[in-house]
Formats: C-alpha cells, sequence, structure tokens
C-alpha cells in the first residue's frame, strides 16, 4: 500500500509539473506570440525563396503559387484560442488575384476559425476581410472587410486588432485606426486538436493562395500590441526627424466595410520595423527621410549625388565594435564624372584615416582602378589594401560586390563574370572603432576629398561573405 501512496504521489506530481510547465508555455505564447518564420520554418521550404529588400533593407520571403505550408496551429497557439489577439502584416502582392494570407482552419480545413484575406483588386481598390467562425459552424463567416488602395507591388503595412466583440483595422501607424462591431459568442473558442495553421493560403478551406513578398507576419495575444508597436515607430521617427502621413475621414457602411479617404501620397510610409541588429547596413538607411543636401531621390529607386551630397552618420549607430572580420559590400551605380570618386568609408574620429573604404580612380583610357582601402587603428596614412583594374562605364551602372574573408579580398562585377582574388596585409586582432568614428557614402569626410557624383540604386554592407550572390539572384 505504500507502494502504491508512492506512485500516486508521484503521479500527482508529474501531473503538477506538467500543467505548469504548460501554463508557462501558454504564458510565454500569448507574450511572444508567433511570426513568420516560425511559421514557415529557418531556412524555409524550396517552395518560399528568402531575398533580401533592396527598397527597404528587410528580409522577405517570395510565396508562389506552388507554396503549400501548414502546421499544426496547436504547436503556436493556445486552447482555447485567444480571446483578444493582434495581427500585423508586412506584404507586397505581386498578382491582382485574391489571396488569403493567414488562416487557422478546423481539422477538416473546411472552415477557416480565424483568416485574413485579401480580395481581388478592383479599380484600383481592394478589401482586407477578417474570418471569425465559431466553432460547429458550417461555412467560414467574414466578420468584417476594409475598402483600401490596391496593394498591389507596393509594400504595404497594416494590422487587426481584436478586443471582445471590436475590430480595428491600423493601415501603417500614421492614419486613423478604423473601427467596426462583429458579432462573436461570449463562450471561448476551442480549437480542433488537429487544427491547421496557414501561411499564404487557407488549406482546403480557401483555394486563394497568395503570391508576392511577405517581411512581417506576427500574432500576438494583445489587443494593444499595435498601438505599443506605432509608439516605438513615433519615438524613432522623432529622434530622425521622419515625419507621419497624418490621419483620414473614415465612413462607415452598413455592410460592415469601412472606407478610407486616399491620401495624396501614392507611396505610404511603411510601418519601421525597429531593430538593434548591425549585421546589415543598406542604403536607405544610411540615405534617411528625409533626404540630406545634395541628394534627391529619381523616381522610386535611384538617388542623385550632387557634389555638394552629405550622408555621414556615427558609424557605431549602424555597425558592430569591433567591425566585421568577414563582410561584403555590394554596389549599383552609375557615376557622371570620370574623376576618382570615394563610393563608401568608415573613417576614424578625425577622420585622418579611411578604416574602411572602396574609391573609383579616375578614368584613363576607358580603364579605372577600384581601390580597396583597409587601415588598422593608430596607422598614419590610409592604407589601400588592394586595387582592381577594370573597364570604365561613364553613364552606365556598374554592379560591384567587394568580399573580405580573412586576409583576402574578392571583387565581383556583374553577375556573370569571374571573381578577382587578392590576398592582403592583415592584423588578426580585431578592427575597434573610435566612438566618434564616421560613416560615409560617396564621400570620406576629410579623409579624402574626391566625392562620388552620379546614381545609387544599390549599397549594402553586411556581416558574412553570402550579399553579392543574393543580390545577383534576386535580379535574375
Amino acid at each position: 500500500h505504500r507502494r502504491d501512496r508512492w506512485s500516486i504521489l508521484i503521479w500527482k506530481t508529474c501531473i503538477f509539473f506538467l500543467l505548469v510547465v504548460a501554463s508557462i508555455q501558454s504564458q510565454q505564447t500569448k507574450e511572444n506570440g508567433v511570426d513568420l518564420l516560425q511559421l514557415i520554418g529557418d531556412p524555409p521550404p524550396e517552395s518560399i525563396t528568402k531575398v533580401f529588400g533592396l527598397e527597404y533593407g528587410h528580409a522577405s520571403y517570395k510565396f508562389t503559387s506552388a507554396a503549400a505550408l501548414g502546421q499544426s496551429a496547436l504547436a503556436h497557439v493556445p486552447n482555447p484560442f485567444y480571446r483578444d489577439f493582434s495581427l500585423m502584416f508586412y506584404i507586397k502582392p505581386t498578382t491582382p488575384n485574391a489571396s488569403v494570407l493567414f488562416a487557422i482552419t478546423s481539422s477538416a480545413q473546411n472552415l477557416m476559425y480565424i483568416g485574413v484575406k485579401l480580395s481581388a483588386v478592383v479599380s484600383g481598390r481592394q478589401k482586407v476581410k477578417f474570418f471569425y467562425t465559431e466553432p460547429g459552424s458550417e461555412s467560414s463567416y467574414e466578420a468584417a472587410s476594409f475598402d483600401v488602395q490596391s496593394m498591389l507591388n507596393r509594400w504595404t503595412a497594416f494590422s487587426l486588432s481584436v478586443a471582445d466583440d471590436q475590430l480595428t483595422f491600423y493601415q501603417g501607424c500614421y492614419k486613423e485606426p478604423q473601427v467596426v462591431k462583429f458579432e462573436r459568442s461570449p463562450d471561448p473558442m476551442e480549437i480542433d486538436l488537429a487544427s491547421g495553421i496557414f501561411v499564404g493560403h487557407g488549406g482546403k478551406a480557401d483555394p486563394d493562395k497568395f503570391e508576392g513578398l511577405i517581411a512581417k507576419l506576427k500574432l500576438l495575444g494583445d489587443p494593444q500590441a499595435v498601438e505599443r508597436y506605432c509608439e516605438i515607430e513615433d519615438d524613432i521617427n522623432e529622434a530622425s526627424g521622419v515625419s507621419g502621413e497624418g490621419s483620414g475621414e473614415t465612413n462607415q457602411h452598413e455592410d460592415n466595410t469601412v472606407r478610407a479617404t486616399p491620401q495624396p501620397s501614392l507611396v505610404p510610409k511603411p510601418i519601421v520595423i525597429p531593430s538593434t541588429d548591425k549585421s546589415k547596413v543598406t542604403l536607405k538607411q544610411l540615405v534617411g527621410d528625409p533626404l540630406p543636401a545634395g541628394i534627391t531621390l529619381e523616381g522610386t529607386s535611384f538617388y542623385k549625388f550632387s557634389s555638394s551630397g552629405n550622408v555621414n552618420q556615427l558609424a557605431l549607430n549602424h555597425v558592430p565594435n569591433p567591425f566585421y572580420r568577414i563582410f561584403s559590400i555590394v554596389f549599383r551605380f552609375q557615376t557622371s564624372s570620370a574623376d576618382a570618386a570615394v563610393l563608401f568609408s568608415i573613417t576614424d574620429s578625425s577622420q585622418k584615416l579611411m578604416l574602411v573604404g572602396v574609391k573609383l580612380g579616375p578614368i584613363k583610357s576607358n580603364r579605372q582602378k577600384l581601390q580597396f582601402f583597409y587601415t588598422e587603428p593608430g596607422s598614419e596614412a590610409s592604407t589601400e589594401a588592394a586595387s582592381f583594374d577594370i573597364p570604365a562605364r561613364q553613364s552606365m551602372f556598374y554592379t560591384l560586390g567587394v568580399t573580405v574573408f580573412d586576409d583576402q579580398v574578392t571583387l565581383q562585377t556583374d553577375c556573370e563574370k569571374e571573381p578577382q582574388v587578392v590576398k592582403f596585409q592583415r592584423s588578426p586582432d580585431p578592427m575597434v572603432l573610435d566612438p566618434g568614428s564616421r560613416l560615409f557614402l560617396g564621400q570620406a569626410g576629410k579623409a579624402d576629398p574626391n566625392k562620388f557624383e552620379g546614381k545609387f540604386s544599390e549599397f549594402t554592407l553586411e556581416e558574412g561573405t553570402q550579399a553579392f550572390e543574393r543580390f545577383c539572384d534576386y535580379n535574375d
């Protein structure tokens, strides 16, 4: 009998700990939510391609009609499902067709318990549809929809927040949120044990697949998550001098559709995705918004630099200290001058030395040098570690990649040509930057007078050796 009592005690203790662990996991799920990478995996399956955004500098994932990704819902969300929650998206659809962005379905996949879907584009507009279906229903229930400008081929940020029977739609962080009531049972939503969670489609519950890019998808058990997120963005924008778009008037219709008055801007500012990650620096980060004097935006992707252009920032706001041991730099530019020009540099605090730099030599007999500078701190002058002879392309675009791996620097020109490789002298010690070190694009401050004049359409400084390869894959 004593053994039986001990067995019962041990069994009860195990059950208690399992319940505690389940409670902790449920709380962590509620606080941290579930995001895109958790749902698609890293690396993602072959049907989904990871790409690096040339417009906003964030990684995104390309979905095609072949993508068919689904997981067990209960591996990611609590049961019962959140009473109050938020869904956040940052997407770029590449077809005008209707498409499901996110869904949690019944085990038979005949219902979308929770779903977000884009309608087809009609006359330059489309709807964002929100589905909330009580278990036991006969078909998926469209709880509300919001009428918006077409998102086709445009990066668009939007969010949905559910609190009791109220649904709030946020388009970016600059427009007035739009609120509708929807019909909802007071009972908790119990999810089937075999329920599925899907990104980019609705399983068998809806055949319309998403085609395009997704940079962000997040589900959180917090109806205030979007407001807090936008407060963070406001702080970032105040610090950087970026202003919001203002808000538009809204009109609620009887069919639960909310129509937003179109804004003057054709390209709304996306939600800034705040990050302390210093593994990558992009053209848009360095140029900023508003643009500095001497820099103008041509079209949507070319930044024109005049001789008075000044892209100059504190290096440690963008790169780690010590600086990367292994790194890549990708350029796509068009020069309008035959003179020598610094493309990129990191200088010491006094701007006496180019610690890291890339410079074009003057054009001579239709050739020019590409010089790579790597200067150990404490040196008396900037050190040209390597130079490469390349054909001159004045008034034509160059695509160049410079990769540094230990004591080897590699130059890649265009995406098909064989790389050139040079060894250079380098200390095994890490490169420690001054607190006042500067990062320049198109110049080197006082360290070199030769300024770039022309257009940049791409600049990326990234830890690792794969940046140029990814750039070429993206632009195939």
